[in-house]
């Protein structure tokens, strides 16, 4: 689609933000609804969102997304932010209302989309445990305990898995909880194009019948991933849940109801 003088923009930002896939998902969605608008991604590292968020009002974005490291930095820099959102302390939408900069988080609701149309698994009464703890972490166990499942948090530094329960109402996870789970979510970056390298947690606490979903999407095959379809499980990249925090961040942007079966379709072929 060409672009016009009345082409509106957006874009999504955060560090490093090359390996992003959400130029490609809303341009999808703009060709399929016909908008006349474009979506580029812009790195902005942590310390340097207020920067951001200045441009945003000046250059008069419809809005943006947020990601690593900047979910949780943006959030005292709004004038709104939804009440979810501040509680979770994490924010990756942001719309912009005629200057007034306001945030959401739709990547909680992101994942049941991907659990429901991609795994085809309904979270209600399954018991699921999340390896992680930061604002993906947050986000996504808030979404799931609201259907009914049972969620546990598990992590490395204990001060930030405590605030997570706190925020969230999850339970205390440990080894044993992975095990035992329905289904196992990282919300770690390990094994992320860039970032730390390996699985984010001993690969034996596996079992059959479990579903593995990493929330990282690139590589769409993390080690985690290959370690845990070795094993025989039925394990998914992030890029399904990124689609579905695209689509519900989409609607709070143009007020409409997001292509996703157009979305998922165009995601799902990119390696």
């Amino acid at each position: 689609m060409m672009t016009t003088g009345r082409t509106r923009l957006l874009g999504v930002i955060g560090y490093p933000i090359e390996h992003s896939l959400s130029p490609l998902l809303a341009s999808t969605a703009f060709s399929s609804l016909g908008i006349d608008a474009v979506y580029l991604a812009f790195p902005v590292p942590a310390g340097r969102a207020g920067s951001a968020l200045s441009a945003l009002r000046e250059l008069n974005f419809v809005g943006a997304n947020v990601t690593m490291p900047l979910k949780e930095e943006v959030v005292d820099l709004l004038d709104e932010v939804s009440p979810e959102a501040r509680r979770l302390r994490s924010v990756n939408t942001i719309v912009n209302r005629n200057g007034t900069l306001s945030g959401y988080s739709t990547d909680g609701d992101g994942l049941l989309l991907a659990l429901r149309k991609v795994c085809h698994v309904e979270p209600s009464g399954r018991s699921v445990a999340i390896v992680g703890s930061g604002s993906a972490a947050r986000a996504v166990a808030a979404s799931l305990i609201r259907t009914g499942a049972r969620v546990s948090i598990y992590g490395r530094n204990q001060r930030a898995v405590r605030d997570a329960i706190a925020l969230t109402g999850a339970e205390l996870g440990d080894i044993a909880a992975i095990s035992a789970a329905d289904v196992v979510v990282n919300a770690t970056n390990v094994g992320m194009t860039g970032g730390p390298k390996g699985v984010p947690f001993d690969i034996a606490l596996l079992r059959p019948g479990q579903l593995l979903y990493d929330l990282v999407y690139s590589p769409p095959e993390t080690p985690l991933i290959k370690a845990a379809r070795a094993l025989g499980l039925t394990a998914y990249d992030g890029r399904s849940m990124l689609a579905g925090q695209a689509a519900h961040a989409f609607s709070l942007f143009f007020g409409c109801e997001a292509p996703i079966a157009e979305m998922l379709e165009a995601i799902s072929s990119e390696a």
